[in-house]
């Protein structure tokens, strides 16, 4: 990923995998859209990108469709288990991150069938400074892993892979770190 770069599912596999390494618990969600289009080429367009866009030397990218046209896009992020109590997250926030640029942020969550909070560490697209619980994506679908479990739920159904109870839809709430 160093070398090559890399998009925001390879982003989410990596930081999935260096913290259930230290024993984090983690779990993979994959959400799609249906009606994604493609957006405006870059010069520095990403390799990932390669097979939606054709080079030419004159031209420059242009994308392989018309425009207007939509298709179905999935993206894969990372969210990591921080407890039953939510306002832990600003505890957490304060003890891993407490340099000032992460005061006065918003930090996204979710909460599972058990009332865990999920601290969402996706990607932000087009963002140097990344940083967790960034606003969810909105996708049309929803599918979510557990590594440590090899247990998997959709969004909608009310029971997972093996059969336990699951919210139906995990809607995202928010906490509003203070500037002190």
């Amino acid at each position: 990923m160093v070398n090559f770069g890399g998009d925001g599912s390879d982003f989410a596999i990596f930081v999935a995998t260096i913290l259930q390494t230290i024993g984090a618990h983690v779990r993979l969600s994959l959400g799609c859209t249906k009606n994604a289009s493609m957006p405006e080429a870059t010069a520095a367009s990403s390799r990932y990108r390669a097979s939606l866009w054709a080079y030419s030397s004159v031209d420059g990218p242009s994308w392989r469709g018309s425009h207007g046209d939509s298709f179905q896009a999935c993206q894969m992020f990372a969210e990591v288990r921080l407890g039953r109590n939510p306002s832990k997250i600003l505890t957490w926030v304060r003890t891993w991150l407490p340099a000032s640029r992460w005061l006065g942020k918003e930090y996204r969550y979710r909460l599972d069938y058990n009332g865990y909070a999920w601290l969402n560490l996706d990607w932000v697209d087009s963002s140097r400074l990344q940083r967790p619980g960034t606003a969810f994506k909105s996708f049309d679908s929803m599918t979510i892993y557990y590594p440590s479990s090899l247990r998997w739920e959709t969004e909608g159904d009310y029971v997972d892979s093996l059969g336990h109870p699951k919210l139906q839809v995990s809607a995202a709430e928010s906490l509003r770190m203070g500037t002190r």
